[in-house]
């Protein structure tokens, strides 16, 4: 799920944008520095989830696009 401090999103299949900023050629953007209990992305389980390893894979994707 993200949340952005405002609500929280499940976290489809569909494309979303968790972060959208913007940066110089060569400057260097931390994604996770303003993240917390309450703004970033988090797992969240049904209280009646059984301990024991699970298994997930997130893909992140950095495009360079045109401003408008």
């Amino acid at each position: 799920m993200t949340n952005d401090g405002k609500e929280l999103k499940s976290v489809t299949d569909a494309t979303q944008t968790v972060v959208k900023t913007q940066t110089k050629a060569g400057e260097d953007y931390n994604v996770t520095k303003d993240w917390s209990d309450q703004h970033g992305l988090i797992i969240k389980t049904n209280p009646a989830a059984v301990p024991g390893q699970y298994e997930s894979t997130l893909t992140w994707t950095l495009s360079a696009v045109p401003g408008k």
